[in-house]
């Protein structure tokens, strides 16, 4: 499952990227006995998908952490770039 959600989150940021969306939010997916705090609190971060949200002091993307099963929601301008916490990843 770890892989796959890896593997999942790699090839989505390729096609996203491929379609020209640059921004994404950072979605927490609670893990069944493991969840970091760090990426509940990060949930609905913004952030530049080229360079990963800015969570503990790294740059990282969703799924890159072993036992991360976080999910990118691609911004697609003018339909769903309202959604933000108004917070952005730096």
């Amino acid at each position: 499952t770890d892989q796959n959600n890896k593997i999942s989150q790699f090839v989505e940021r390729q096609r996203a990227s491929e379609l020209g969306l640059k921004e994404a939010y950072w979605r927490h997916v609670c893990g069944g006995r493991f969840s970091r705090e760090d990426h509940r609190r990060a949930d609905g971060m913004r952030y530049d998908i080229a360079k990963g949200c800015f969570i503990s002091g790294q740059y990282i993307q969703p799924g890159q952490l072993v036992n991360c099963r976080c999910r990118a929601e691609y911004i697609i301008p003018g339909y769903n770039d309202w959604k933000s916490h108004g917070t952005t990843s730096h």
